[in-house]
């Protein structure tokens, strides 16, 4: 896949709202669990299970990824996860969630302080969808990796990004290939990550870095003083200023064509 030309497109106005979830309300899900059981995938069921035998703190890690959530089938899980506060570790990588199912998850994470881990990875997500999960970091501050690589983020949903993602004061980790990211959002974007100390890793393959964002690159790599890895494949950069970012910056591990 090639970088993606991005047209200039009128910015989106988002009213973010917040949903209250009734945590405590057992009956409810049991009603619920009783009446779909049968169309649930194992991986929901088992978290019925956990919430409906009061054992969601045996819980640590939520993995599930390639479930169709899309339109109704986020239900359950919208239903369970507020219940599992604990939790480190979220995947819902290619669920199908779309901008609908992050406007319904995002307040989830308001719950969900304890996350070290968080893939939101190929489910369609634009930048409508962008802003109700970043309008949710500033309560993700122990957050240590995110992924939303294979999303249509364009330009208002790096912008997004950028303007929240300060508030993940522990990441060490992001992914975002082939969002179809053009140069001057990429830009603006590395300006921000550089401020993120703990970064020790930022994977950018297939989006408009092009030589002008990495020769911004060369200026900001110094003030990162934990980055260890970058990956910045198919992403317009000549080959003199690959050469040049490998020899300025040896002790880094260079993805790069």
């Amino acid at each position: 896949m090639g970088c993606i030309n991005i047209s200039k497109k009128k910015d989106i106005e988002i009213q973010v709202t917040t949903r209250v979830h009734p945590v405590k309300n057992h009956d409810a899900v049991k009603e619920y669990f009783l009446e779909n059981c049968e169309q649930m995938p194992k991986r929901i069921k088992d978290l019925f299970d956990y919430v409906l035998t009061s054992n969601c703190l045996e819980l640590g890690k939520i993995d599930l990824k390639f479930l169709n959530l899309s339109g109704k089938r986020l239900r359950p899980v919208e239903l369970v996860l507020p219940y599992f506060l604990h939790i480190q570790y979220l995947s819902l990588w290619k669920t199908s969630i779309g901008d609908a199912g992050c406007e319904i998850i995002a307040p989830c994470l308001e719950k969900l302080t304890n996350l070290n881990f968080l893939c939101l990875a190929d489910n369609k997500i634009t930048a409508i969808g962008m802003v109700f999960i970043s309008s949710k970091f500033v309560f993700l501050k122990k957050l240590e990796s995110l992924e939303l690589h294979v999303n249509s983020l364009q330009g208002m949903g790096a912008t997004s990004l950028s303007k929240s993602i300060f508030h993940l004061s522990s990441l060490k980790k992001i992914v975002l290939d082939e969002c179809e990211i053009p140069n001057e959002a990429i830009i603006k974007l590395l300006e921000v990550l550089s401020k993120v100390n703990s970064l020790e890793r930022m994977s950018l393959d297939y989006n408009q870095i092009l030589d002008s964002g990495a020769n911004l690159l060369l200026q900001l790599i110094p003030t990162m003083p934990n980055l260890k890895r970058i990956a910045l494949q198919n992403a317009g950069i000549s080959l003199g200023i690959q050469e040049k970012l490998k020899n300025s910056f040896p002790h880094l591990l260079f993805s790069i064509a």
